[in-house]
């Protein structure tokens, strides 16, 4: 199999998901993360819950940041939020660092938008809700 490598113009367009945006271990990932990639990539953050230090510090470095105010994971108005979002944005992926994103995560496999989930918990420390929504989201 041979993979071939999109040209340089091409813009890739990510969609990053974080629950919230204190400035702890999973948000300090995403922003090092965000920061590192080249100019080429256009970058979004999105905040599930609400905003926070590490929020406001990304949209003042002119990185476009959603906060969705959900409450829980099983907001179903919030993942309509989430899936109006990415349908407007076009993007070309997306990429979850969120515990909690069981439901938004299942309207982004409506959306039909390729995935990546960077998992920042080990199985055990997962609550049963969690355990159960990964086993679910693996089928996307």
């Amino acid at each position: 199999m041979s993979l071939t490598r999109p040209p340089e113009s091409a813009r890739c367009r990510i969609l990053f998901l974080a629950w919230q945006g204190a400035r702890a271990g999973i948000e300090r990932h995403l922003a090092a993360l965000v920061r590192a990639l080249p100019p080429r990539f256009d970058k979004t953050v999105v905040f599930l819950s609400r905003g926070g230090p590490m929020a406001d510090e990304l949209a003042g470095e002119g990185i476009p940041v959603h906060r969705l105010g959900m409450r829980r994971s099983y907001d179903p108005l919030g993942s309509l939020r989430l899936l109006r979002l990415v349908h407007a944005g076009d993007f070309t992926l997306v990429h979850d660092h969120s515990t909690m994103a069981a439901a938004p995560i299942l309207a982004l496999g409506l959306a039909r938008v390729p995935l990546v989930v960077t998992e920042h918990l080990s199985q055990a420390q997962r609550r049963l809700d969690q355990r159960l929504s990964y086993r679910l989201l693996s089928r996307f």
